[in-house]
């Protein structure tokens, strides 16, 4: 047990800060609370957390916030992701968030384990970006405010059957009848295709290696806060072997003679994960609309008769409006999921460059 001087929230609940010897019994937990296997998680704790670069960036920094019960059992918990980002060409630990469950028969003291949590924003800088109803409701009332464009997602479908299915299924129908529903509208592969400029001056280049991808122009200072991408974050980020389905790509422009860096994963999604989709998870340097077209076009050649959908999230005004015009679905979320708390008002500009590749979103 790794309590430090816990601070009674009930007489039969205490506060703790976690460190690397609860990895082990933080694996079980948040497995039981996920519905995941313990064998599945233990791994990827460890990757979040103690392989992460920046984890021990710190020193003073626990691994998260826990609530243990008078018996000493562990209840309750919420994880720092820390990350560096560059903010006008000067780095900054940034605190993510992950991991944020509570044991049913303790959820009143999750507002608690949350307040000790956001403790953290008196030094740093704070985000989440995996946050549900409840979450986001806790980081407002710390004072954090939504990051833009988080609360809702582009969909681009490719092949419809599937997706039809879902949404027969969401909208009350049968599971056995949504099936066959999907298998009946075969012919929709003919509505609502994408419409999306291939730029045949440009190619999508995979990359096989971190040295690849550094380079690229990562370490052009940009003029908003975004992620520090450096040999180790990529290394880490990309090439931890966890993953399969990621995949790194430049697009090269014979035109203009620039690089841009893309990476993706896949996810299955639907009520029995029927969908096929591809997630992109960052772009940088931070596209134009024209740019990200030229992206998606050469992404859904790429994956054509593999995925179902394409799944965009955090993309600026301009971007979503050509991404709408090209035949994108907008699915909102309940609230935002993404938040971001500046205490200290570190950041004098509101202008982000967040990515679905920081952080817990889709990984």
């Amino acid at each position: 047990m790794s309590a430090q001087n816990p601070i009674a929230v009930t007489s039969k609940v205490n506060l703790v800060d976690l460190d690397d010897h609860d990895v082990p019994e933080l694996a079980r937990f948040v497995a039981a609370q996920s519905g995941r296997a313990v064998a599945e998680t233990l791994p990827h704790l460890n990757w979040l957390l103690l392989q992460n670069p920046f984890c021990h960036a710190d020193g003073r920094l626990p691994l998260g916030c826990g609530l243990r019960s008078s018996d000493g059992e562990l209840v309750g918990c919420i994880l720092y992701l820390p990350q560096m980002f560059v903010f006008a060409r000067t780095p900054l630990l940034v605190l993510g968030s992950s991991c944020f469950y509570v044991d049913e028969s303790h959820r009143g003291s999750g507002g608690a384990l949350f307040l000790n949590f956001t403790h953290a924003a008196n030094q740093y800088l704070m985000f989440g970006n995996s946050a549900n109803a409840i979450a986001a409701q806790l980081w407002k009332a710390r004072g954090a405010i939504p990051i833009p464009n988080s609360a809702h997602e582009l969909l681009g479908v490719m092949h419809w059957p599937p997706v039809i299915e879902e949404l027969a299924a969401r909208g009350g129908v049968p599971k056995s009848v949504a099936s066959a529903a999907g298998a009946a509208a075969f012919w929709w592969r003919y509505i609502g295709k994408l419409e999306l400029r291939l730029d045949k001056e440009s190619e999508l280049v995979r990359l096989t290696s971190p040295e690849e991808v550094m380079e690229l122009p990562l370490s052009e200072p940009p003029n908003y806060l975004t992620a520090q991408r450096t040999e180790p974050y990529i290394r880490w980020r990309y090439f931890s072997d966890r993953d399969s389905s990621l995949a790194l790509f430049a697009l090269r422009s014979r035109r203009t003679q620039k690089q841009i860096l893309v990476t993706l994963n896949e996810r299955p999604r639907g009520h029995r994960g029927q969908i096929r989709s591809v997630c992109l998870l960052d772009v940088f340097p931070k596209p134009t609309p024209d740019a990200l077209e030229a992206i998606i076009a050469a992404l859904t050649e790429t994956y054509r008769g593999r995925v179902d959908m394409i799944v965009l999230r955090n993309l600026d005004t301009e971007c979503q409006e050509k991404m709408l015009s090209a035949g994108f679905q907008r699915r909102s979320f309940e609230s935002p999921n993404g938040w971001l708390l500046d205490r200290k008002r570190l950041l004098t500009a509101s202008n982000y460059y967040f990515v679905p590749a920081d952080g817990d979103w889709i990984i």
